[in-house]
């Protein structure tokens, strides 16, 4: 898609709240996010994104 871009570097998000249960499992690290139209469309392992999102 036009104007689609990968940014890679560590992303760190988070799928819930660390103090409902083990804090570890509230964390996620990822190594790219896909940015189109000002808003991020995808996030995770840079290969797969990069397969997904081709220029």
């Amino acid at each position: 898609m036009a104007g689609e871009f990968i940014l890679k570097g560590r992303v760190l998000s988070f799928t819930g709240s660390p103090f409902d249960g083990v804090p570890q499992d509230a964390a996620r690290l990822d190594e790219a996010v896909v940015v189109g139209g000002g808003k991020v469309v995808g996030v995770g392992g840079f290969a797969d994104l990069r397969a997904a999102h081709p220029r």
